[in-house]
């Protein structure tokens, strides 16, 4: 949400863990609203994200609603 305060065209998400700080429905639902398609959201899981799915799901889903990537860089 602190990106979205910037006139950017796209925001780069770098993380290696779920969300925590809310229910992962409720932040895309935040998300994609406060965005209303103005930027590209890309998401970029790093570590061990495959042993994560939820996470892959979050960041799939995240990228897709805002006309994004997602991809996973593992070790």
């Amino acid at each position: 949400l602190e990106a979205l305060k910037y006139d950017a065209e796209a925001i780069l998400l770098l993380t290696d863990g779920a969300p925590t700080d809310a229910l992962p429905q409720d932040i895309l639902r935040r998300v994609t609203a406060e965005n209303a398609g103005r930027a590209e959201i890309h998401a970029v899981a790093i570590g061990e994200y495959n042993a994560q799915p939820e996470l892959i799901l979050f960041l799939q889903a995240l990228a897709r609603l805002n006309r994004g990537a997602f991809v996973g860089v593992d070790k």
